[in-house]
């Protein structure tokens, strides 16, 4: 799919009589721009954008010359985009239907509906996240033309902290020194003793 640049001239000459009359802007203008703009965006191997900017070129308001074009160009680039059929399972094995699914830290979709979902060739990292789950990543490489490509993921039940009950706290009183140490019981015993032997002494 080269670009054509050959076409490029044809349509900026024939534009100046077809295209409707301007409002806020040069449709003309616009048109060409996006014309130019999906080619090399083609080229670059970023066909999601591609695609988006020969939609709009291909549209009724832009010249006849351009909007053909346009929409040969989208066709072709729609039988060499490749598509994924995203999917993820629980920890059981089951079916979800929902997941918040990025590519490349943008995101591309929250639906696992098993439908192919359009993707640019090349390698890429796709991270599924979902509420009570662990995260978890992939990565693929894609081809030109390549068609529902299935990427299935498991994403496990997040393992929940357990609560750690608080210790009882206690208030613990000062004890009360003891006046009863072997060294005052020993003082006590000898003074009955002595008392005794005293009072014997005088009877």
């Amino acid at each position: 799919m080269a670009r054509g640049s050959l076409l490029a001239v044809g349509v900026a000459c024939a534009v100046s009589a077809s295209a409707p009359p301007a409002r806020g802007g040069d449709p003309k203008a616009e048109c060409l721009a996006a014309a130019d703009q999906g080619q090399s965006l083609r080229d670059d191997g970023k066909y999601r954008r591609a695609h988006d900017a020969f939609v709009t070129c291909s549209n009724d308001a832009c010249p006849k010359v351009v909007a053909r074009s346009c929409a040969q160009w989208l066709r072709q680039l729609d039988d060499a985009s490749p598509t994924v059929v995203l999917g993820a399972k629980d920890g059981a094995g089951a079916d979800l239907t929902t997941a918040h699914v990025t590519i490349e830290g943008e995101p591309l979709t929250e639906a696992l509906d098993g439908k192919p979902q359009p993707i640019d060739p090349g390698e890429h990292t796709l991270r599924f996240t979902r509420p009570g789950s662990n995260p978890a990543e992939t990565h693929v490489v894609v081809r030109a033309g390549e068609k529902n490509r299935p990427v299935v993921v498991t994403l496990r039940a997040a393992a929940q902290t357990p609560a750690v009950a608080p210790e009882p706290t206690t208030s613990a009183e000062p004890q009360q020194p003891s006046i009863f140490t072997t060294r005052n019981v020993t003082v006590a015993m000898l003074g009955v003793l002595g008392a005794a032997a005293v009072g014997g002494r005088a009877y």
